[in-house]
This record gives structure tokens, C-alpha cells and sequence, in this order.
């Protein structure tokens, strides 16, 4: 399926290009960060490129689940994010989020990043759907 029909964004800002292995409580995202991706400075994504490419993951769950209303979701909060590195232009991100709460349209999840075997990114966010 077409990642632009799972998410609101639209190029040149779109940090996601396919979801898988999807079920209730967890799913995997993939990006390839390419020479004229946003976020990106001295040839690497940045900190907060990483981050909304956790948060549009998100996005691509939640449409998935609402292929009929494709929602925007609002990130409410980003915690204990650790970067052990930076990605490369040219790199493929590989994420695992893990849906710890959902309480009405507030979801609490888990990320972890990978380039590679390597762990280069983990932490929480909270994200609220909106329609």
C-alpha cells in the first residue's frame, strides 16, 4: 500500500516509506533517508528528523487502522530519547514501535531505531489523534 494513503504529510516531508509486521501492540517502519530529505544537516539526519520519523511511523499505524479517515495526530510528548548516532544520507532506518497505553485517542509508544544490527535511537512519545 502506498505510504502517502496512511499519512497526513506530504513531500518533500514524508520520514516513513512502508510499515510492517503490524498488529495490535506493535509494528515495524522503514525510511531511507535520501540527499534531499529535511532535517538533515553535514550529511545526517538530525535529532528531531530522527523523532519525526518515529512520530510519522506512528501516523502510518494509525492510518492503517483508519484507511477509510486517514487522522493527524499531534505529538504530545517525547521522552527519555537516547541517540547513540546519527544516520547518513543514504542510510536505511529501520523502527519497532510497541503501543504501551492507548487511552482513548492518546497513544503512549515505544520506539526503537535501528541502521543496520546497530541501536542508534529509543525512547517514548505520547501522540494524540486528531481527525
Amino acid at each position: 500500500m502506498d505510504i502517502l494513503n496512511l499519512i497526513p504529510q506530504r513531500p518533500p516531508f514524508v520520514f516513513v516509506d512502508k510499515i510492517y509486521d503490524i498488529t495490535d501492540t506493535f509494528f515495524r517502519s522503514e525510511f531511507l533517508i535520501r540527499e534531499d530529505s529535511l532535517m538533515t544537516r553535514n550529511g545526517c539526519l538530525t535529532e528531531a528528523g530522527v523523532i519525526e520519523h518515529v512520530a510519522q511511523s506512528m501516523a502510518a499505524y494509525i492510518g492503517w487502522h483508519n484507511q477509510d479517515n486517514v487522522r493527524i495526530g499531534v505529538v504530545a510528548s517525547v521522552v527519555n530519547f537516547r541517540f547513540s548516532a546519527l544516520p547518513l544520507c543514504g542510510d536505511n532506518l529501520q523502527t519497532e514501535i510497541t503501543i504501551l497505553n492507548k487511552v482513548f485517542d492518546i497513544s503512549h509508544v515505544k520506539s526503537i531505531t535501528y541502521k543496520g544490527d546497530e541501536i542508534i535511537a529509543e525512547g517514548e512519545m505520547k501522540l494524540v489523534e486528531r481527525i
